[in-house]
């Protein structure tokens, strides 16, 4: 991995072997590179959850982009509330980076425009998510010094779930939502697009609802 020192073909690295690795692969990896308990194998399955969610942000690098090139990158504070016939199904108060970019970026039927992003992220999650990431990467460097200068390993890590993590804070995601507010055509009546893994489902439909899969309105 030292030797990727381009960064699209670290990206492309990322996406192969982390995100498109098999479940068996993606555990081994965790299993030579960080400081945990190989027996244990929930501590291997969190560390596996924790790369794909890191990887996923990581090769989604818009918002990268756009402080790259001064893309009027700019964050806020906010609270979001989105009620549908009745049913609150989205309110969380937390902090917002916004950007700008062409969207829909995938989608070949409906031509990219101009677009003012706003990624809604939930604080505390997101905190708790950074000191996750730094105590894997400390846990690499303990388990980098056992294996080359044969030092006993000063600690094993045992990380929470980043699904328990999130959960206990009433999230499937720390991301509440990204929302997407094209610039509208002369004579065309503004809208906007919210993509989020955190909708709140009437409670007759949560049997049908897939919790872990982002909705749109």
């Amino acid at each position: 991995m030292a030797s990727l020192t381009i960064h699209g073909k670290f990206k492309r690295w990322v996406k192969t072997a982390i995100l498109d690795a098999s479940d068996q692969d993606l555990l081994h990896v965790c299993k030579e590179t960080f400081a945990v308990d190989s027996s244990r194998t929930a501590d291997l399955h969190a560390c596996s959850s924790y790369l794909r969610l890191f990887g996923t942000h990581f090769v989604d690098a818009d918002c990268y982009n756009a402080a790259k090139h001064g893309m009027v990158l700019r964050g806020g504070s906010h609270r979001l509330g989105l009620e549908i016939d009745g049913w609150r199904v989205l309110e969380r108060d937390g902090v917002t980076v916004g950007w700008l970019a062409r969207w829909p970026r995938d989608d070949s039927e409906q031509p990219s425009r101009w677009t003012q992003v706003s990624r809604f992220l939930d604080q505390g999650a997101t905190i708790a998510l950074i000191y996750m990431a730094t105590m894997l990467m400390r846990s690499i460097w303990v388990r980098g010094r056992a294996r080359h200068l044969r030092e006993p390993l000063e600690k094993v890590y045992r990380p929470t779930p980043p699904d328990d993590l999130l959960a206990s804070r009433g999230l499937r995601d720390h991301v509440i939502a990204d929302i997407y507010e094209p610039f509208p055509a002369e004579g065309e009546t503004p809208h906007l697009h919210i993509v989020s893994a955190n909708l709140r489902v009437p409670p007759e439909a949560e049997e049908n609802a897939k919790p872990d899969s982002p909705t749109t309105d």
